[in-house]
């Protein structure tokens, strides 16, 4: 049985399967960019409250949350799959991404390590003989000990998808193309193809 949120309708297996491993793939390659980003904070060691480091433990929190949104394509991963020692944390992150580093709500929440995540502030200071207003938004970063957690449980997490990946896989490998080129996961067809024959990967250039 797969941990993830059911879909309200019903598809048939081989869509379902399909769709199984959009999810399992898409959540792989999420965590694998939050770790990249991981990689990145540690390297430039910029100084906490920074507004690199803030930008990057901003992208970390977004992209291990991503698997867990809703998609159209893919269902997104249920709460089941998280181990019991990571709970908190996981909730913390998805209330820290719905609240303040994906979107904003406009009703600030507090929270237990101090201010509201997802409220604008201002800060007074002497200058001179006049006060300066400076506006700023949070400023929410991860210490030490949250990346290393958040690391240990991607690492959980990755285990379990891959295994999920694998058997999907070995469920439909006579599907899998035999020539050499680019094919995208076909999730809307049942009646076709598995993949579709597609062009190789492009940057984007806004044209």
């Amino acid at each position: 049985h797969c941990l993830m949120a059911k879909r309200p309708k019903h598809d048939s297996q081989i869509l379902e399967d399909r769709r199984r491993l959009f999810t399992w793939v898409f959540a792989l390659k999420a965590w694998g960019e939050a770790r990249a980003l991981m990689d990145i904070l540690a390297q430039l060691k910029p100084p906490p409250r920074n507004k690199n480091h803030v930008a990057l433990c901003r992208a970390i929190v977004n992209a291990y949350c991503r698997p867990f949104t809703r998609s159209d394509y893919g269902n997104p991963l249920g709460p089941e799959i998280v181990p019991e020692e990571f709970k908190d944390l996981h909730s913390a992150m998805l209330s820290i991404r719905h609240k303040g580093t994906a979107h904003t709500d406009g009703n600030p929440e507090f929270v237990a390590a101090g201010r509201p995540l997802n409220a604008v502030y201002i800060e007074v200071k002497p200058d001179g003989n006049r006060l300066k207003v400076i506006i700023t938004g949070s400023k929410f970063t991860l210490d030490e000990g949250a990346l290393i957690k958040i690391g240990r449980l991607m690492g959980e997490l990755a285990k379990k998808s891959e295994y999920y990946v694998k058997r999907i896989r070995e469920r439909y490998k006579r599907e899998w193309p035999q020539d050499v080129g680019h094919f995208m996961l076909n999730v809307n067809d049942d009646t076709g193809p598995m993949w579709l024959r597609t062009g190789p990967p492009r940057s984007w250039g806004g044209s």
